[in-house]
């Protein structure tokens, strides 16, 4: 169990801690300000195929895995009849193969992918994605040491990069041009005087955009800050908390690290329409959790379900009201959460 129950943000030692610069443009949030803790239970969601998979998305309809176990790394099912009906993204280096699919997102008409090994991102039509195995694919961008890259309804793409500055993201036009917009990296005060490269490792990002809301949502994996910026990389709301801990590394010349007292922060979340849907560790643990914060679109602090399981990945389904993550029952599955009102 969570040490939920037992949180009292204390100010003035929040305030009073010495490591800990509050920035004038976050607000701080504790366990309070989510409301009442809610309960999940959870059932096991079968499938009739599950193997090793990654990550996880709701899609209308359907439920789709990653897998990169499989000859094809999506695994496409229908949740009603919980069969596979579609496989697509074969593994491989040939004519639309790809080595990994870090990311996807989903609009209206278009699927994109990204791929880690190579950084970039690919378009495909939705409707033949979803429907068809191996179809051809554009790559729009490509971003050579991309960490992550989001394509944007006004045409451009925002990407994190290992690029030897000192911006966290950046924005590039239709052609990938980069442009002269970007975003540093959040200032606080770590106690010591770290090189660019230092300062990636302690603010590892996780990237996620909103089609509808035209909004990306920024994780930071060491530290419990969420940002909110617009199309145009224009921060809205910055959110500091719940636990209020900073990056924590050990560095010497040879290696960077996290030190046994380093926590983790969030390393999957969900936007849809409404929400934007925070799986939270708080922890040591960087592998799995049983916390789901929840915010709207302006920062606000929503709600907060303890899940009766622990989970890696999450999909949310606003019509169905329910959360779906990867677990383990011992073996790997996705479980089910019926969240209501």
């Amino acid at each position: 169990m969570k040490r939920i129950y037992f949180f009292v943000i204390v100010s003035v030692l929040l305030f009073g801690c010495s490591s800990v610069t509050i920035m004038d443009d976050a607000r701080v949030v504790s366990y309070n300000d989510f409301g009442d803790l809610i309960e999940l239970k959870s059932e096991i969601f079968e499938l009739d195929s599950v193997w090793k998979p990654e990550r996880i998305y709701s899609v209308d309809s359907l439920l789709i895995l990653t897998d990169r176990t499989c000859a094809n790394i999506v695994q496409i099912f229908n949740k009603k009849s919980r069969h596979l009906v579609g496989q697509n993204l074969p593994y491989g280096v040939g004519p639309n193969e790809k080595l990994s699919c870090w990311s996807m997102q989903f609009s209206d008409s278009r699927v994109y992918t990204f791929d880690l090994q190579v950084g970039d991102l690919s378009e495909f039509d939705k409707h033949d994605f979803l429907s068809k195995s191996s179809i051809g694919f554009s790559t729009v961008i490509s971003i050579p040491g991309a960490t992550n890259i989001l394509a944007l309804n006004n045409g451009k793409y925002a990407a994190s990069h290992f690029e030897d500055d000192d911006s966290m993201l950046s924005l590039y036009d239709s052609t990938g041009k980069r442009e002269n917009t970007h975003v540093d990296f959040p200032q606080m005060n770590l106690g010591q005087m770290l090189t660019n490269f230092q300062i990636r490792k302690f603010y590892e990002t996780r990237l996620y955009y909103n089609f509808k809301n035209d909004k990306v949502f920024v994780t930071y994996g060491l530290t419990d800050l969420f940002d909110i910026y617009d199309s145009n990389l224009k921060l809205l709301h910055r959110i500091y908390g719940p636990d209020h801990f900073i990056p924590n590394l050990k560095i010497n010349p040879m290696t960077i690290g996290p030190t046994k007292d380093t926590k983790f922060s969030s390393v999957y979340s969900c936007l849809t329409d409404n929400y934007i849907w925070v799986l939270y560790n708080g922890t040591h643990d960087i592998n799995h959790t049983d916390i789901v914060l929840v915010f709207d679109y302006q920062g606000n602090p929503i709600r907060i379900y303890h899940l009766d399981t622990l989970i890696h990945g999450i999909a949310v389904d606003e019509k169905e009201k329910a959360i779906y993550g990867i677990g383990e029952n011992p073996e790997l599955c996705v479980m089910k959460f019926s969240y209501g009102e």
